[in-house]
This record gives C-alpha cells, sequence and structure tokens, in this order.
C-alpha cells in the first residue's frame, strides 16, 4: 500500500493480476502521461482493490452538485460531440478477451477514465467491469463501436461530465449507479 507516482504508461501483458489494498493502494499519474494503464490486446488479465489516479484533482469539473457554475459540457450535443475533452485517459482497453476490472477506483483524469476500444467476440471472453468507483472524469467509461459483449456490474458512476457514453451494442449493464453526472 502507498502513493506512488507513475511518470509513464503502464502496459499490462497477459496473464497478469495485479491486486493492491482497497483505499490504500494509489497509483498517481501526473501532467505528460497520457494513458495511464493500456492493456491493449493483452488476455487473462485481473486488476483489483487500487486508486488510479488522474493529474486533474485539483481541476473542478463543475458537475451538477454545482449546477449555477458553467459547465464543460453545457448541452447534450456537447456530450455528444465531447466538447472540450482532455488528453489524459485512466485505463484503456484494446481488444483484449478474459479481462477482469474488480474494486478500482478511477479518477480524475481529463479525458476518460475507462475506455474500450475493442472487447471479446463471446460473453465467455468478456471483459469484466465489476465493483468499480468511477468519479470526476471528463468522461466516466466510453466504448468504441466494436467494444461489445462486455458486462458491468456493480459500478458507481459519478461526478464525471459525461458518466457513460456507450457507442457499442450487446453488452450487459447490471446494478450499476449513476449519480450526479452532468449527462448520463
Amino acid at each position: 500500500s502507498g502513493t506512488f507516482t507513475i511518470t509513464k504508461t503502464l502496459k499490462i501483458p497477459s496473464g497478469k493480476k495485479i491486486a493492491g489494498v482497497k483505499g490504500k493502494t494509489i497509483l498517481y499519474f501526473p501532467e505528460g502521461v497520457d494513458t495511464a494503464i493500456d492493456i491493449g490486446e493483452s488476455n487473462d488479465i485481473t486488476l483489483e482493490d487500487f486508486v488510479v489516479q488522474g493529474y486533474s484533482a485539483d481541476v473542478p469539473l463543475n458537475t451538477s452538485l454545482n449546477p449555477v457554475a458553467a459547465g464543460v459540457i453545457d448541452s447534450w450535443k456537447d456530450a455528444v460531440d465531447m466538447v472540450k475533452i482532455g488528453e489524459q485517459t485512466g485505463l484503456r482497453i484494446n481488444g483484449g478477451e478474459r479481462i477482469k476490472i474488480d474494486g478500482l477506483e478511477i479518477k480524475n483524469f481529463s479525458g476518460i477514465g475507462l475506455h474500450i476500444s475493442r472487447s471479446g467476440k463471446s460473453y465467455r471472453q468478456a471483459i469484466q467491469i465489476l465493483n468499480n468507483f468511477i468519479s470526476n472524469n471528463y468522461c466516466g467509461i466510453k466504448t468504441d463501436l466494436e467494444a461489445e459483449r462486455s458486462m458491468y456490474i456493480a459500478n458507481f458512476i459519478t461526478l464525471n461530465q459525461i458518466g457513460f457514453y456507450m457507442d457499442s451494442g450487446t453488452n450487459m449493464i447490471d446494478n450499476c449507479a449513476f449519480n450526479a453526472n452532468r449527462v448520463g
């Protein structure tokens, strides 16, 4: 446990399990690290029980908790167009299979907290996003067109400009809470 400042992208190879102590293991990524953790096309990975924190911790995102403040986005069209999105992404998956993200806190990214570009071809090869707390990002979770057959279960998504931006179909979302995101 502890806070670890990491100054380059962590690339996770296939077959790895990385576990921390919930709430006590913090991986901090300062400005200049565009993608904090990149799983890429790796398979058979488990990440659990640690904090992934970006550098925008002290930059207010003016979410709906402060409705009188001007927001980064002011309309649904701004959300669809991702107006003024930042550069930093917390966790990126691009095609891996049998990936489990469980119990992470992903916060303070000026871009996307969790970005899934492509995923498994069946639910047996799925990406499982379970029991995570995703907050204070421009966009909490974003999926691209080919990010299908993933499971999002019991996640708490709050205080983001955009909570969940799904540009794909055939995913399972169960028992997730969306609270105080400016849009969705």
